[in-house]
């Protein structure tokens, strides 16, 4: 479970937390009152969303798509004459060095957000 860890990259880590932090923290300056209240509901409504990608992207992690998009790009490339077999390998080897980055950052918001809610307020 833990194995993937050492494919976090920082160049790429640094681009979603700026990203996914935008938002919340406009809201946070932008509230006149309970900041950081604000900043714990934002926080938790963005990490539900990115968890729900993470879902998503984990079921692409695992090959799950790998048919519809084998049929895709064999209906748009005409010259392409790879077998499904060998298209699958290539994607293998692909997704071994990924890394869920959403739903990594929206387990990591959901814990903040609980922490500030039970903590800090």
């Amino acid at each position: 479970m833990f194995k993937r860890f050492k494919n976090i990259k920082v160049d790429i880590l640094i681009p979603y937390l700026i990203i996914t932090l935008a938002y919340p923290l406009y809201k946070v300056i932008s509230s006149e009152k309970m900041k950081l209240q604000v900043l714990s509901d934002v926080l938790f409504i963005f990490g539900l969303i990115l968890c729900l990608l993470g879902v998503v992207f984990t079921l692409y992690l695992k090959g799950d798509f790998d048919i519809t998009s084998f049929v895709f790009r064999k209906g748009t490339d005409r010259n392409m004459n790879k077998t499904f077999s060998a298209f699958a390998e290539d994607s293998k080897e692909k997704r071994e060095n990924s890394f869920n980055y959403p739903l990594f950052l929206g387990t990591l918001y959901i814990l903040v957000s609980v922490f500030i809610a039970y903590v800090l307020l």
